[in-house]
């Protein structure tokens, strides 16, 4: 009998192991839960992630942050050196998983943002249910991973993922519901206060976001384009790539960005939470980027987009490059240059097909969104208890 059958009607974990950059996308989540006077919530999380995720607690409801144990998935001495070989985390999610097994398959569920931990469900024994709710709601293959079809339920953001998930077999309409971007709802309701300016005057601010994927990144073009953007003086632009991007390079490549000398229009950011807490995609005025679904971010308020094509992709036509279809496509950073100028007079042809794509891709936004998805979520165990005891 599991902890949750003993005092609690529900005992879930919530499995923070893919990065501070995904934590948003739940945490909220998993504070709605502990609100439920019958939920049990404990939240595993990586050691090095743990102190940035208790403060997101705190900050989030301070009331109903205690409720909920932060748990470090400690790593064995051999694994730490696998790590530091390898760099960065690379190779760190599927043995924090296995080595905390034992703790974790005594919930009556998990809760998960990343695939690896499905690798649980391949362990003999007594298996939890595991629930998923991707983080982020891009159109990339990537999002679709074939692995989403061993959750027992899934939670979606919008109409339109929740469509693509059904048509590519990942889920059926019982165990698939749509529950709106649980991040956004916490992120841009009316009481948020605005993000500060890093730069000194108010000059266009066009956020640079590619991805860490160096088959799909834009990065390449990164320094020309800061180069061109460094001279021209008529933007400001802000450097801050998918997390991941910083995490994967080597000490001389990150000793390189930091000596680069600094220009007062040019902000670099590789590495703090505003990465991830919607800083950046609400102060911009203009989204550059490639295939990272911050973009659908950018564009729960339709402004100027623009994207690079960094491989020449046949995209059109192509569903992991839809978003492509909001914005010009551009091949050359001479080109972004000139499309940032016209970008607010182009806007007016893209701005019906932003919002619509927008709110396919995102759903709800509001408040209510975290509370809808716990009861979607309790409404899931409870299904799913009943089909198990029939």
């Amino acid at each position: 009998m599991t902890r949750g059958q003993q005092s609690q009607s529900a005992d879930i974990g919530f499995l923070f192991v893919g990065g501070i950059h995904q934590m948003l996308h739940i945490a909220p989540l998993a504070l709605a839960l502990a609100r439920r006077p019958d939920v049990a919530i404990t939240a595993y999380v990586s050691v090095g992630d743990a102190k940035a995720l208790a403060a997101m607690f705190a900050q989030l409801d301070a009331e109903t942050a205690p409720r909920i144990p932060v748990v470090p998935m400690v790593l064995p001495r051999w694994a730490k050196a696998l790590r530091r070989l390898l760099g960065g985390n690379r190779g760190a999610k599927p043995i924090e998983l296995l080595t905390t097994r034992r703790k974790l398959l005594t919930h009556d569920a998990l809760f998960a943002a990343e695939r690896t931990s499905t690798l649980l469900k391949r362990l003999p024994g007594r298996r939890p249910v595991m629930i998923h709710f991707p983080h982020g709601a891009g159109d990339r293959a990537k999002g679709f991973d074939p692995r989403i079809a061993l959750f027992d339920h899934v939670l979606v953001a919008g109409p339109l993922i929740y469509q693509r998930t059904l048509a590519q077999g990942l889920a059926t309409a019982e165990n698939c519901t749509i529950a709106g971007s649980i991040k956004l709802a916490v992120l841009t309701g009316p009481d948020a206060p605005p993000p500060a300016n890093p730069f000194a005057d108010d000059k266009p601010i066009v956020l640079f976001n590619p991805h860490f994927d160096t088959r799909l990144s834009s990065w390449s073009m990164a320094e020309a384009l800061i180069d061109r953007i460094a001279v021209d003086g008529r933007f400001n632009l802000i450097i801050a790539p998918h997390a991941r991007l910083y995490d994967r390079m080597d000490a001389a490549e990150r000793a390189r960005w930091r000596n680069r000398p600094a220009a007062p229009n040019i902000v670099f950011d590789f590495d703090s939470s505003k990465l991830g807490d919607m800083t950046y995609t609400r102060l911009a005025d203009i989204y550059l980027g490639d295939v990272s679904s911050q973009v659908y971010e950018f564009l729960h308020r339709p402004r100027p987009c623009l994207f690079a094509d960094a491989h020449g992709v046949n995209w059109r036509g192509n569903p992991d490059y839809q978003m492509w279809t909001l914005g010009d496509v551009c091949t050359t950073p001479d080109q972004i240059v000139d499309a940032i100028a016209h970008a607010d007079e182009r806007h007016a042809r893209y701005r019906a097909l932003q919002q619509a794509e927008t709110e396919g891709k995102l759903g709800p936004i509001d408040a209510g969104v975290p509370d809808r998805a716990a009861d979607q979520v309790l409404a899931a165990l409870a299904r799913i208890r009943a089909k198990a005891s029939a």
